[in-house]
Parts: structure tokens; C-alpha cells; sequence
């Protein structure tokens, strides 16, 4: 497929005009407040407080990265990330608890024969866990788990998928209000990518592996899964077309009962690749997903909506001049979503739209108030329609990107953008949970003097 210019590279000239004096505006509304929080790690932001920054690992000599994070029904949470030990990368975790706050940081694998990275973690609603990550065993990148049982604390890791002859990799968890979960990857046979999956069973275990895509492709890439209450879920990843000239966004949907059903494709022009899909699932299992789209000239926003009985309706543009999309899904079928944009000033922006199940897509908007740059956002929403969304954001004073944060409240709307982190430490990493009840917890890797550290905040409704 041929090689499409990167989202970052700045996008000369592009619009324009009315945005432009929105942006200045904007910026104009908000300086006395921006110039007031710039990183100083202030709690208040849009009517509510969050708790100080808190550090969840205490190793003062090794870095950490690539943390994530979930949270319960109760408000706690768990935190999984990657740790060094001066020689490999392991797995590492930390349980926040409600009133009491993080416990004690504790390896959850600790294999020496290679490196863990990229974990993912999964919560029910009464805080049992399951991590994932892919760990390399000398030869090939094989697919692990460990669950977190309440009252009994962090299991033995166990192995989910051996790559034999080839990677298994870019793995993902979902997990329902019950403890079952399903666990998708990528997996390199020696000629082609397949997207398998996995489910556990509440009270029962691991089930057998299943194919998600039975036809092979070998630039088959970006599973990502949501599950609904019940338990039935929605893979979506991209794909060669026929031709094999572009990448296409498709999906198929698994069924408690019943199985996997037949691969759909999901969007259809044919002028580029289509990228990076995401998907949100409500309640009862209807569907979001987004992905970005090259036509040509720039990568934009499209979207794709699954109605239980009636499918998906068909592909809608969001945005242009845009990438990296995220979403996050409310119980009753809402949504909210959000990307990075291209700015008219030559810089990347902020960007978000409602989805409203009785009505469709509302207006975009910007939720971040700068000249600088704003990247790899991400969104999480609660039980009433409330969203979080978290971005890395470039300092220009000091030289580097911070963690950010924007609220949305269904009766207010968006509020205004405030720093997470303390003064002149550099942050990456970001990611939010929301529960139903709207509290929240960010993490993200801090770097400061020394080491790189896993950082966090709460927000308690």
C-alpha cells in the first residue's frame, strides 16, 4: 500500500478563515484562566475538583511508560503499566481504593526470558480485573493475562496465544458488568495476519481460541473490542481491499450463544486507506465506530452506527483534516468522540461532536484553548452523558507537552482546559476512565528530574 503522509506533518494553509477568528476568540475568552492554571496542577476545573496528583509507582531508579487504567462501579480502580528493572521491561500494577487511595505497586509478571510491553486492563463492576500484554519469549511476541481477583488479589500470569511461527500481538480486553471478558489480537502465521480472539468466563475460565476474520491478509492490522452488559461484543480492524492497493475499516459481532458472525465492511471510499477504527458499544449493543480516512489530499473523521435489528447504517463524515479518533460510548446509545485536527495556524487541535441516538451527529468543537500543539487525546463518559477527554499538549514557555484536561457536563457543556501536572515535568501516555457515576481517574507517565513515573488524579462525584 502506498505510504500516506504522516497526520503530524502540519497541513499548510488549511482551513481558514472563520476558524481561525473562533480560535483567537477563544483564546481571548480563556487567557486569564489559562494563564492562572498553566501547569500548576490545580484541582478545580468546571464546577468540580479533582484530587492532587499522586504518584502510583515508587521505583526512583527505572523508568515507567505506557500506563492504563479502569475503573468499577464503586470507584476504584486499577492501574497497569510498564516497568523497568534495568535489564527488561515487566508488567506492573497498583489498586486504587475509594477513600483510601493506591495501594502498594506489584508485579504481575515477571519472565525474564524478554521484555512485556503494551499492557491493557479491564474492570467489572465490583473491581475483579484482567490484564493483558504481549511478552517476547526469545523468538516470537506471544499474547499474556493475569486476573485480579477481589479479596485474593493478583493470580500467576498465564499464556493466552504462542507465536509459533510468527507475532501475536496489538492485543486488546473488554470486559462486562460481570466479569466475562473477550481479548482480541493479531496474529502472524508466516505468510498472513488473522485477528483471533478469547473469552473468559465468569466462574469458569478461559474458553478456546476463535477466529475473528478467517480471511488472511497480511497487512490485516488494529483490532479493538467493546462489550455489552450481556456479554455479546463488537470487533472492529482494518484490511486490504481486494485489490490490495488500500486498507479498509471492517467489523463482525459476537453473539452469547451463537458466535461470531459474518466480517462487514464498514466504509467505502475507495480513494484511500481507511485506519485506526475505534468502536464504543452501549448497553444493550449497539454501536459507534470511527476511523480515519485518507482522500487523497488529507486524512478526515468517519463513522459508522450499529442499531441492534436493523445493522450498521452506512458510513458519515465527521471531519476533515483530522486523525487519531477516540470514543466513548453512554449506556442509552449517546456518544461522544474526539481527534486531533489539523490547525489553521499550522498547528493540531483539540476536536470533539455528540452523537445523539434520536438524532445523529451535533456540532464540532474545540476544548482546548492554545497556539501550541494538542495531541492523542482520548474520551471517557459516564452513566448520564458526561465526558472527560485528556490530550498531551505542547508547552511553548517551557519547552515541552503536558497532560490537559476538558469536562463535559450535559447541562453546561464543555468547560474550560486545565494542566494535570505539577510545574516543569513533561507528560505523555494519558488515558481516562469514567464509571457510570461519573468518577474518574486519569494516569499518565511524568517525567521530571530523574525517572520516568506513573502519575494519577481522581475525580469523585
Amino acid at each position: 500500500m502506498t505510504a500516506k503522509p504522516n497526520f503530524r506533518a502540519k497541513v499548510d494553509g488549511m482551513m481558514m478563515g472563520a476558524r481561525k477568528i473562533f480560535r483567537l476568540a477563544m483564546l481571548l475568552s480563556v487567557f486569564g484562566l489559562v494563564a492562572c492554571f498553566g501547569n500548576s496542577g490545580s484541582n478545580a476545573e468546571n464546577g468540580v475538583t479533582w484530587d492532587a496528583a499522586t504518584l502510583v509507582e515508587t521505583n526512583a531508579t527505572e523508568n515507567a511508560s505506557n500506563p492504563q487504567v479502569a475503573i468499577d462501579s464503586n470507584g476504584n480502580a486499577i492501574a497497569v503499566w510498564v516497568q523497568n528493572d534495568g535489564t527488561r521491561d515487566n508488567i506492573w500494577a497498583n489498586r486504587y481504593v475509594d477513600g483510601l487511595g493506591w495501594g502498594s505497586a506489584e508485579p504481575i509478571e515477571m519472565d525474564d526470558t524478554g521484555d512485556a510491553w503494551f499492557p491493557q486492563v479491564a474492570v467489572d463492576d465490583i473491581g475483579n480485573a484482567i490484564a493483558i500484554w504481549r511478552q517476547f519469549d526469545g523468538s516470537y511476541w506471544s499474547v499474556w493475562a493475569n486476573r485480579y481477583s477481589l479479596g485474593a488479589g493478583w493470580d500467576m500470569a498465564e499464556l493466552l496465544e504462542a507465536g509459533v511461527s510468527g507475532d501475536a500481538w496489538q492485543q486488546q480486553i473488554a470486559m462486562d458488568a460481570n466479569g466475562n471478558a473477550i481479548v482480541v489480537w493479531l496474529e502472524f502465521d508466516g505468510a498472513n495476519n488473522y485477528v483471533w480472539s478469547k473469552r473468559y468466563v465468569a466462574g469458569v475460565g478461559w474458553t478456546a481460541n476463535e477466529l475473528v476474520d478467517p480471511d488472511p491478509a497480511s497487512f490485516l492490522a488494529e483490532p479493538r473490542v467493546k462489550i455489552d452488559k450481556m456479554g455479546n461484543a463488537i470487533v472492529v480492524w482494518s484490511r486490504p481491499d481486494i485489490s490490495g492497493s488500500y486498507s479498509d475499516v471492517w467489523a463482525n459481532r459476537y453473539v452469547i450463544g451463537v458466535g461470531w458472525g459474518s466480517a462487514e465492511l464498514l466504509d467505502t471510499n475507495d480513494s484511500g486507506d481507511a485506519k485506526q477504527p475505534q468502536v464504543g458499544v452501549d448497553d444493550i449493543g449497539n454501536a459507534v465506530v470511527l476511523w480515519q480516512q485518507w482522500d487523497g489530499t488529507t486524512w478526515s473523521i468517519w463513522a459508522n452506527h450499529y442499531s441492534i435489528g436493523e445493522g450498521w447504517k452506512g458510513a458519515e463524515f465527521l471531519g476533515s483534516a483530522a486523525a487519531d479518533p477516540q470514543v466513548a460510548m453512554v449506556g442509552d446509545g449517546d456518544a461522544v468522540v474526539v481527534w486531533t485536527e489539523f490547525g489553521d495556524a499550522q498547528t493540531t487541535n483539540i476536536q470533539v461532536s455528540r452523537f445523539v441516538a434520536s438524532t445523529g451527529w451535533g456540532a464540532l468543537e474545540y476544548i482546548e484553548a492554545t497556539s501550541t500543539d494538542s495531541l492523542d487525546p482520548q474520551i471517557a463518559v459516564d452513566g448520564q452523558g458526561n465526558a472527560i477527554a485528556v490530550w498531551r499538549q505542547f508547552d511553548s514557555v517551557a519547552g515541552f507537552e503536558n497532560v490537559w484536561v476538558n469536562r463535559y457536563d450535559v447541562n453546561a457543556g464543555w468547560g474550560l482546559p486545565m494542566s494535570l501536572q505539577e510545574p516543569n515535568t513533561r507528560g505523555s501516555n494519558v488515558q481516562v476512565t469514567m464509571n457510570a457515576a461519573g468518577d474518574a481517574m486519569v494516569v499518565w507517565a511524568q517525567a521530571g528530574i530523574g525517572v520516568v513515573d506513573i502519575w494519577a488524579r481522581y475525580l469523585k462525584q
